[in-house]
C-alpha cells in the first residue's frame, strides 16, 4: 500500500517538482533549462543576497552546463533564505531535487554553499554502495 500526496501552490509561492520543498509567499523566480530539467532560483520577498540574484542563477547555470549532472536530470530548486534562519552549523541544506542556501553566502568563492548544494541535488546516491564508485 502506498499513499501518494500531490501539493499545489495556489498562492504566491512555490512547490519543488519532487514536491519535497515547499515556499509560500511572493519571491523573485529565476528559470532556465539545466539538462532534461529546471533549474529555478527563488529570492523570497525582503530577502537580499549578497551576490546579485542574476549571478548565483548564471554560477548554477554553468555548473550544470559545465558538469554531467548523472544521476538526476539536472532540475533543482534553489532557495535563498535569510541569515537570521540558518543555522551556524550549516549555510546549505539540500533535500530530495532542492536546496536552501543562506542569502550572506557568496557564490565566487571556493567552497560555495550554493555551488555545494547544488552538487548533492545534481549527484544524489541511492544509498548502495555500488552507487558511490
Amino acid at each position: 500500500m502506498a499513499v501518494e500526496h500531490d501539493f499545489r501552490v495556489t498562492g504566491p509561492g512555490f512547490a519543488s517538482a519532487s514536491h519535497d520543498d515547499l515556499y509560500f509567499g511572493g519571491s523573485d523566480r529565476y528559470t532556465a533549462g539545466a539538462a532534461d530539467g529546471e533549474l529555478a532560483l527563488i529570492v523570497p520577498d525582503g530577502i537580499e543576497t549578497v551576490t546579485d540574484p542574476d549571478l548565483i542563477f548564471q554560477a548554477l547555470s554553468e555548473y550544470a552546463a559545465a558538469y554531467d549532472p548523472s544521476p538526476t536530470d539536472g532540475a533543482a530548486t534553489a532557495v535563498a533564505l535569510p541569515s537570521a534562519q540558518v543555522p551556524d552549523t550549516e549555510p546549505g541544506e539540500t533535500v530530495g531535487d532542492a536546496f536552501w542556501a543562506d542569502a550572506s553566502a557568496p557564490v565566487d568563492v571556493i567552497g560555495s554553499v550554493w555551488l555545494h548544494e547544488y552538487a548533492h541535488v545534481t549527484e544524489r546516491v541511492d544509498g548502495t554502495v555500488d552507487s558511490l564508485s
